[in-house]
């Protein structure tokens, strides 16, 4: 588990509507006190954790690590990720009353906050991937000038963050599985592929076992992956539906630039801007060459995140039987492996890639075009 953070306790109260009621003096003791305990915690709990690993692959050696060593790894999480939580919640208690709603949602910011940071130390790069996007906090970023407020919106998903935190941590101990479950795997995936190419044991390669080994290895982070990749369309949608064609643009702008640090959303924060410089009596063509653009634009990505789920619910369901790692062994895999060939995750992959690019292009033009209209108009 990260170290505690206090960026990540200044977001958590920034969702929540509360970044004006602590001080930064208080948010800041909050995290050193956090920090404090956690680092004592972790001098003698991570040695501790990693010569029980190492003892338990010595017993037991080859890739991945032995299945009873998970356990020990997920409760040194919980055990990591107390000291901030724990910080979090005396800094809450001190302005706000028990139960709060707005305190509540700070708390479920902060643990998606943290299993995010998790799921960042975790080695697993999925083709692809929405987790990193939090969609209320982008969905409050585009309430300016839209039909709702951000504490309407906050009400509106006010169980997000406590699902989005679930679904990640889900993730990280799904990774977890896929190491646990290595070893069995690649063993059956050899004898599968020696059995259908017909070559001798010691002429067998990897990249022809990888080919179904993956897959099998990685079900249950296929399924999981599925699930928050669906949880946040939904959630897309639902914005989209409230926020008007601004708002919605952004949001499935964030989506799709999931994890990466050049999403074209802020482009449209200086386009307004832009909008707001030009002659009075050209302001309205902008700005519905603005609504024309992210209402079209947003059909568009819709698209692209639509395909993308698809192909990863599709592989969800053809991998849900190995979920079990036993039950591998009493599957057709030369059936199981053309399925998975006819699942389009690589097309999936690429599209959300080119997808963000074009919009960044796209993007770029509009504000040219609307700039434009600031120069005089010719006689």
């Amino acid at each position: 588990m990260p170290a505690p953070h206090v960026a990540r306790m200044d977001r958590a109260l920034a969702i929540a509507g509360l970044g004006d009621r602590f001080t930064k003096d208080a948010i800041t003791a909050a995290a050193a006190k956090a920090m404090a305990g956690y680092d004592t915690w972790r001098a003698t709990a991570e040695p501790a954790l990693t010569e029980a690993i190492r003892a338990a692959v010595d017993a037991d050696p080859g890739p991945g690590f032995p299945r009873r060593c998970k356990g020990q790894i997920v409760a040194a999480w919980d055990e990591g990720a107390a000291f901030e939580r724990d910080a979090f919640a005396t800094l809450l208690a001190s302005a706000l009353p028990e139960g709060d709603a707005a305190g509540s949602l700070a708390s479920a910011a902060l643990a998606a906050g943290q299993a995010q940071a998790l799921r960042s130390t975790l080695a697993y790069g999925p083709l692809v991937d929405f987790w990193q996007a939090d969609m209320l906090e982008s969905g409050i970023r585009a309430t300016a000038g839209a039909p709702v407020s951000p504490d309407q919106l906050r009400g509106m998903l006010a169980n997000y963050e406590t699902e989005r935190a679930r679904l990640l941590r889900d993730i990280c101990e799904a990774v977890l599985e896929a190491e646990s479950r290595r070893r069995q795997v690649l063993t059956m995936a050899a004898d599968w592929y020696r059995n259908r190419a017909g070559v001798d044991a010691d002429m067998v390669r990897m990249p022809g076992a990888m080919q179904i080994a993956e897959p099998l290895i990685n079900a249950t982070l296929v399924d999981a992956g599925a699930r928050m990749a669906a949880f946040q369309r939904r959630t897309a949608e639902q914005l989209a539906g409230v926020l008007g064609p601004e708002g919605g643009w952004s949001t499935y702008a964030s989506l799709l630039s999931s994890g990466r640090k050049d999403s074209p959303t802020v482009r449209i924060d200086a386009i307004v801007a832009a909008i707001a410089e030009l002659p009075e009596d050209r302001r309205e063509e902008a700005r519905s060459m603005l609504r024309d653009f992210c209402t079209t634009d947003r059909a568009a990505m819709l698209k692209t995140v639509d395909a993308a789920v698809d192909a990863l619910e599709m592989q969800a369901r053809i991998v849900k039987p190995a979920q079990r790692v036993e039950a591998i062994a009493g599957l057709d895999l030369d059936a199981l492996d053309a399925q998975l060939q006819a699942v389009p995750m690589r097309e999936a992959a690429y599209g959300t890639l080119s997808a963000i690019d074009a919009r960044k292009r796209a993007v770029n033009e509009l504000e040219r075009r609307i700039r434009a209209l600031a120069a005089p108009a010719a006689k």
